[in-house]
């Protein structure tokens, strides 16, 4: 079963890639699961399980088959690509201290099981397996391991972007379904790819991102892809049970937001520019101000980063000190690992 499914074909990357740049690929791993949408997947990992003593290793497998498919494009076309496999395990203790109800009614992916107790096992097997993921990835060629514990990882390409290949000599593409993260799309050498299907995907960056919403708003093209943040801000985020001010949703605060041509540097020049509109919506985001505020804390990535504890930071200067063997070594232990279980 392909767990792991969430990635483009050779020619879609051929689409987007110079093979003059190094290329940096951010997976967001619980993002990338789409073989759990699939309910026959579900019910095989959980009867596979019933009784046995072994973990079920088919994520596992399935994320090398991932891995070897970036490895033969990265050897065929001779580029430098880097891998970056991204979770978290945990509640988030800064989300909850800011609103205690965030992702209150939220698991993994919506699992098509029968009993909160199957729901468990699923659980369980995506622990296992995601363990086995980063003690790999921290082994193999251009491979890096980030999972976060009690702090949400979803910033986590965002920072490194920021802070290590914010530049044209990268390409950098992330792989989620979380519209969270095009606000990463800041940086203008930066790309999300975006799969609902084999004939539905798309690469999206800071030209054409707002094709993404175009079916549930009337956006302008020139909206600052900087400014989409602040939408998000004033309109919530319901996956997220993330309540925004009553009566408006997203087509109206992009709307209200729409009078802002240029791209908004922080919440307190939103608040400058709000402050000088004389308007009754203006005056309603003036009165909900303790609303935008608390959400920019929790959704503005800029702005966890700055609230960063020293142990999440620790987490990134590891990724220097990840042990790496080489493309060759890489390869034979890939080959290794499918014949001691079996393959895919």
């Amino acid at each position: 079963m392909i767990f792991i499914g969430y990635y483009p074909s050779w020619s879609d990357l051929d689409s987007v890639i110079d093979p003059s740049k190094q290329v940096n690929i951010f997976v967001d791993l619980k993002n990338c699961l789409t073989g759990l949408f699939i309910k026959e997947a579900v019910q095989t990992a959980i009867d596979v399980n019933r009784g046995s003593k072994q973990p079920i290793t088919d994520i596992f497998m399935s994320w090398l088959d991932f891995v070897l498919f970036h490895f033969k494009y990265m050897h065929k076309n001779n580029i430098n690509m880097n891998l970056f496999h991204i979770s978290d395990s945990g509640d988030s203790v800064y989300h909850r201290s800011i609103y205690s109800d965030y992702k209150k009614n939220r698991v993994i992916t919506k699992l098509n099981t029968v009993s909160e107790l199957e729901t468990d096992a699923v659980k369980k097997v995506i622990r296992q397996n995601f363990e086995a993921i980063h003690k790999a990835a921290k082994k193999m060629y251009n491979n890096y391991s980030i999972n976060l514990s009690h702090f949400e990882s979803d910033f986590a390409a965002h920072y490194l972007i920021k802070t290590e290949f914010n530049d044209d000599k990268y390409i950098n593409i992330i792989y989620s379904r979380d519209t969270d993260m095009f606000q990463t799309l800041k940086f203008k050498n930066t790309k999300i790819f975006y799969r609902n299907s084999k004939n539905n995907k798309c690469f999206y960056d800071h030209t054409n991102w707002y094709t993404k919403f175009e079916k549930q708003v009337d956006i302008d093209p020139t909206f600052p892809v900087e400014n989409y943040i602040y939408v998000k801000c004033i309109a919530g985020d319901k996956s997220d049970d993330v309540p925004g001010i009553r009566g408006y949703g997203f087509k109206k605060t992009f709307a209200f937001l729409n009078q802002i041509k240029e791209p908004i540097n922080n919440i307190k020049v939103l608040r400058e520019i709000i402050e000088l509109m004389d308007t009754d919506i203006a005056h309603k985001m003036l009165d909900n101000w303790d609303i935008i505020e608390r959400n920019y804390k929790l959704m503005c990535f800029d702005e966890i980063i700055n609230s960063m504890p020293l142990s999440v930071f620790n987490e990134f200067n590891k990724l220097d000190q990840q042990k790496k063997l080489s493309f060759g070594e890489t390869m034979l232990f890939i080959d290794k690992i499918h014949q001691m279980w079996g393959g895919v």
